[in-house]
């Protein structure tokens, strides 16, 4: 074979194909539900033109050989057969399309072709007074992460009209000052830093005793001795030396909690993950009205859905009788901002996975904002993403047995993974069909339960949630306490 026909997969986009088991696809997925049904051969060429023709890896296969892997091209490659039309079986409403997307979780895809297809369903009914179609697209994490995949399929699309307002850029802003700049910076950092502890100790030395108290939860330790020492609660109190500013403090705090936390919680979901997902979802939330109830609490969008989303999962566990303090969610933050509405100029993986704690039993929305939005600074002021991108590509270089047991046991430490996306601000089509609404789900690993998206998309917000079948039989129940959350402390609060 020609050496022009094989390239090396990085090591970054490598582990994600040693990950791949029965239980757990590494596949990302995007819905898209449409107003119409576009040309299928119309849609074929935009997606040669845009997709096939920019990306070459759309075109080749994943082969291994010895311990690495390669992309090499497919000789028999044909568009028709990764991008086909659908139809649903039986009544074809939502719940048919939920149960179309739940079996492609669950399908793996045939390595001697691309890892990648696209689905257009057609004659899907309960989305409007007719008929109406959605596109299902679903690549292997190999080829790129979920930003960038993302930002690829809105490429195929079109803005409706001659302006539109570009949605903030997404990932922290690592630009380097230089070698000259780097060692200045990291001594202002760090007297900062030292004059805000000696601040928090000097403001603080009159309420210690109580807040300590408040963060080791005495009601747990007189049930509990053991709770003395749960290194979660340790490293909030270490973290009161510090503001949520205080990029040393959070450092040390944010990765003493990834590294000593043991084996997440146990609670209604945890268990073994069998084959079989499922998928459901939120829609029609209104991101205006969102981004007034998070602002009124000094919050980000992102924050509040932390908080929808604890308050659903609270109430789904106490109505079960499972009711835990805390749990964690592997979080993916990309590490190079990007315009969402653009094409990337490359794919492959350029993000880090940070894990963040969300507190769960309180009823009290204003409370959970506040707790959610502390947690989440910490980690944002912090190194941690830096530090685990760098320990991802560490891992992406070990023997495969080793690099799937680390995985296991960092997986181990969250219930599943927990993303958001901002998506295009104002109306698209493709081929001339509006697109009326947008929804996406990550993949995750070990035995983590669910993974959740929330895409916000011409001034509506969507959350989808996929599950193990045999771990979370019942989404609908979750997205519908999401639904009911959103109805209490969001439309109510407007």
């Amino acid at each position: 074979m020609a050496d022009d026909a094989r390239v090396l997969v990085p090591a970054a986009d490598q582990s994600w194909l040693h990950m791949d088991r029965p239980t757990k696809l590494m596949y990302g997925h995007g819905l898209f539900i449409l107003d119409g049904e576009p040309d299928l051969a119309q849609f074929r060429e935009v997606c040669r033109e845009r997709m096939i023709n920019r990306y070459r890896v759309f075109s080749q296969c994943a082969v291994q050989s010895g311990a690495q892997w390669y992309w090499e091209d497919d000789p028999a490659f044909d568009l028709a057969r990764h991008l086909t039309r659908v139809e649903l079986p039986g009544a074809s409403d939502a719940a048919a399309l939920q149960d179309h997307i739940g079996r492609a979780f669950a399908t793996p895809f045939d390595h001697d072709h691309p890892l990648w297809n696209i689905d257009l369903i057609v004659g899907v009914h309960g989305f409007g007074p007719t008929p109406t179609s959605a596109i299902h697209f679903r690549a292997h994490h190999a080829i790129t992460d979920g930003i960038r995949i993302v930002q690829l399929i809105l490429s195929l699309f079109d803005h409706v009209g001659d302006e539109h307002e570009l949605p903030p850029r997404v990932g922290r802003d690592n630009e380097s000052h230089g070698l000259l700049a780097a060692g200045p910076e990291a001594v202002r950092r760090g007297l900062a830093d030292a004059g805000d502890i000696g601040r928090s100790l000097v403001d603080g030395a009159l309420h210690l005793p109580r807040t300590v108290a408040g963060h080791l939860r005495p009601s747990a330790l007189q049930s509990d001795l053991a709770a003395l020492i749960h290194p979660g609660r340790l490293v909030d109190v270490f973290e009161l030396l510090g503001s949520t500013q205080n990029e040393s403090i959070n450092t040390v705090g944010e990765m003493s909690r990834v590294l000593a936390s043991g084996h997440e919680v146990t609670t209604a979901w945890s268990g073994t993950p069998g084959i079989d997902k499922l998928v459901a979802w939120v829609d029609g939330l209104d991101l205006a009205a969102m981004k007034t109830v998070a602002r009124r609490h000094d919050a980000t969008l992102n924050d509040l859905y932390m908080t929808l989303v604890s308050l659903a999962l609270t109430d789904y566990l106490r109505e079960r009788d499972a009711l835990v303090e805390e749990i964690h969610w592997m979080m993916p933050m990309s590490l190079q901002p990007l315009d969402i509405e653009s094409a990337p100029t490359e794919l492959g993986n350029h993000f880090c996975l940070v894990f963040v704690p969300m507190p769960l039993g309180s009823d009290d929305f204003g409370e959970v904002v506040h707790a959610v939005q502390t947690r989440m600074q910490r980690v944002k002021n912090s190194q941690e993403p830096v530090i685990t991108f760098g320990l991802q590509k560490v891992m992406a270089r070990l023997p495969r047995a080793m690099a799937n047991a680390l995985t296991d046991l960092f997986a181990s430490k969250a219930a599943g993974v927990l993303s958001a996306v901002p998506g295009p601000a104002t109306p698209m089509s493709v081929c001339g069909v509006p697109v009326a609404s947008i929804l996406a789900w990550p993949p995750n690993s070990g035995d983590q339960a669910m993974s959740m998206c929330m895409f916000s998309y011409s001034g509506e917000v969507t959350i989808g949630l996929a599950c193990d079948a045999t771990l979370l039989p019942d989404p609908q129940v979750i997205t519908g306490y999401l639904r009911r959350a959103y109805d209490r402390h969001v439309v109510g609060a407007i």
